[in-house]
């Protein structure tokens, strides 16, 4: 199967699919797959959103399916399915509104390993769990990896700079 997806305009992705999963919220469906694209000898799994995969081709090509890697992925389809990222292990200090957040912010919001108090344990994909704690502001602080706390702080430097430098943002133009 070959595609092009609108998040990467310019690439074309050929793969080996293996599983259509829904994402826990079931508001999107993702197509879990080994990439064609070897890298080190080894087909690297990704995730595609359904709704963002364009000129899709078939082929009739056929590939032995690989059940190691099939096992794998169904392990994800089932947990989170927009992410074939290994996970990592994470610690994150939320404050009382942040709990709140947590409780009220359902869409792509990892699964929690154990609680301690205002503190919650993740095993999920870095980037996941970075994105979905941006929306927390300083209600959320991730304590580790040291990786995620750095990017983290990168983000809201360059957030506090963009105002702090009285940027304008152009409105779009609307074609007049």
């Amino acid at each position: 199967m070959t595609f092009c997806s609108t998040t990467a305009p310019g690439s074309v992705f050929t793969v080996e699919p293996y599983i259509v999963a829904a994402s826990k919220e079931e508001q999107c469906n993702y197509l879990l797959c080994a990439d064609n694209h070897r890298k080190l000898g080894r087909k690297p799994l990704r995730t595609f959103r359904i709704s963002r995969i364009r000129a899709l081709y078939t082929s009739s090509e056929k590939y032995e399916i690989d059940e190691k890697v099939r096992d794998r992925l169904l392990k994800i389809a089932a947990k989170n399915p927009q992410s074939a990222s290994r996970n990592i292990e994470a610690e994150v200090r939320l404050t009382d509104q942040g709990v709140r957040k947590f409780q009220l912010i359902v869409k792509n919001r990892p699964d929690v390993l154990r609680k301690d108090g205002n503190t919650y344990y993740f095993n999920w994909p870095r980037y996941q769990l970075e994105e979905y704690f941006k929306r927390f502001g300083y209600d959320a602080i991730i304590v580790s990896p040291a990786e995620c706390r750095t990017n983290m702080r990168s983000f809201y430097a360059r957030s506090f700079d963009a105002y702090d430098a009285g940027r304008d943002l152009q409105p779009a133009d609307k074609g007049e």
